[in-house]
């Protein structure tokens, strides 16, 4: 089988609707390179109120490749646990999780780990979240802990992230662990 899911010439529309866990824009659970994807401003990504791990693109991201390439959300993205603009959760181990060439513009909210582009990294092993070519535009709405600019939660180092004065976090009086980055 191909190594990658490819949305060259592709278009995605619709609602994407869920109740379990796992919910994205492109895929729910994926083990392969996601690339050449484009959520517009027109999907619509429903998860129930308990819903973990949901992300613009992917929600989850197995343990044999990280790799999320030159995809590009304006939509808002919603769920409980776990949220963010491009993934949701990556469980990948020994292996860098790159997120590069990607661009988010709408709003996130959940309200644990929830970040503008990952929501919980737990990579272990030494990985990398490198951020080179992304920009975040748009809004974070947090209730819980652990909320970021670019990652809510991550056991690992995060490199190459530029953020601007388009990204807004916004977090309740009980919140903690909340950073720009």
């Amino acid at each position: 089988g191909s190594s990658s899911i490819d949305g060259t010439g592709c278009t995605i529309s619709g609602t994407v609707t869920g109740t379990g866990n796992s919910i994205g824009g492109v895929v729910g659970h994926s083990y392969k390179t996601v690339t050449k994807w484009n959520i517009g401003s027109d999907v619509i990504i429903e998860a129930s109120p308990t819903t973990e791990n949901v992300g613009g693109v992917v929600g989850y991201v197995g343990t044999q490749n990280g790799t999320i390439t030159y995809c590009n959300v304006s939509t808002d993205v919603a769920g409980y646990r776990n949220v963010g603009g491009i993934l949701g959760y990556s469980s990948a181990n020994n292996v860098d999780l790159i997120i590069n060439n990607c661009n988010y513009s709408g709003d996130i909210s959940g309200e644990t780990a929830v970040g503008g582009i990952v929501g919980n990294n737990a990579h272990y092993g030494g990985s990398v979240i490198d951020g080179s070519g992304c920009t975040i535009v748009g809004s974070i709405t947090a209730t819980g802990f652990a909320i970021g600019g670019v990652a809510g939660h991550s056991y690992n180092t995060i490199q190459n992230w530029s953020l601007d004065n388009n990204l807004r976090i916004t977090v309740s009086s009980t919140s903690d662990s909340v950073g720009g980055i």
